[in-house]
């Protein structure tokens, strides 16, 4: 059966492949890695996830902050800090420092593996001061039961023993915004518009690489884009001497 890939899944598997091949030549089960010469196929270029308008984002947090205050707590925590949804939804109560302001994710839970430890903003700070933390072992952003359960809307997306699914969140996401309020950007988008805004607040970008487990030549690579609209907005309105 054809797979219907498109280019960048393409290259991402027959990366995949090829250290397979290139592992099986090196420990002598193979005498030549068949798959080397498969060249990639061009990937176009995209500026990334489409990103909510200023007036979009508004009704968004408004919204959720209406309907489901814990699901708006678990967005906050993405916009503010920065840290990915699957993330978010490894973390312990332990995890959480609210005396020192930070939070720690561990390497299991990290997408390069390593530990990294996330300033918590003041907006965020606010909201986890009013979650019960008492439970060390408690997921941050858990339910109160196994799936197959029911419970209430407001006992889970707070601290709770069993751990959410990724795709609960996003499930969650298409009915309260893509279909809810007709606004079609993905959850994922409050990650990098949360960037931007640190950006136009005046945030360094090493700062934020650090808050998102990114090396400075990554996050400069992403967000090349906006940092140059910032940069020749800054330009543009500089005095200088009129000859």
């Amino acid at each position: 059966i054809e797979k219907k890939w498109t280019n960048k899944n393409y290259n991402k598997n027959i990366g995949y492949i090829k250290s397979i091949f290139t592992e099986l030549v090196e420990r002598e089960h193979l005498k030549s890695n068949i798959v080397r010469d498969i060249r990639a196929k061009k990937e176009d270029k995209t500026e990334g996830y489409i990103q909510p308008m200023a007036e979009e984002k508004r009704l968004i947090f408004e919204h959720l902050k209406k309907i489901d205050y814990n699901f708006f707590v678990f967005c906050c925590i993405e916009y503010y800090l920065g840290i990915r949804p699957k993330e978010i939804l490894l973390l312990k109560c332990s995890d959480v420092n609210i005396k020192n302001k930070t939070i720690k994710i561990l390497p299991e839970d990290s997408k390069d593996s390593s530990y990294r430890y996330v300033p918590i903003l003041n907006p965020v700070l606010e909201l986890l001061s009013n979650f019960d933390l008492s439970n060390p072992t408690n997921y941050l952003i858990g339910r109160p039961k196994p799936y197959g359960c029911r419970f209430f809307k407001h006992e889970y997306f707070c601290p709770n023993p069993y751990p959410i699914k990724r795709d609960t969140a996003t499930r969650k996401w298409k009915e309260y915004i893509i279909d809810g309020l007709g606004i079609n950007v993905k959850c994922y988008s409050l990650k990098h518009t949360g960037a931007n805004d640190k950006l136009l607040a005046g945030m360094d970008l090493k700062t934020i690489s650090e808050m998102f487990g990114h090396s400075d030549e990554k996050m400069t690579e992403i967000y090349a884009n906006f940092i140059n609209k910032i940069r020749f907005t800054e330009a543009q309105n500089i005095e200088l001497e009129i000859f």
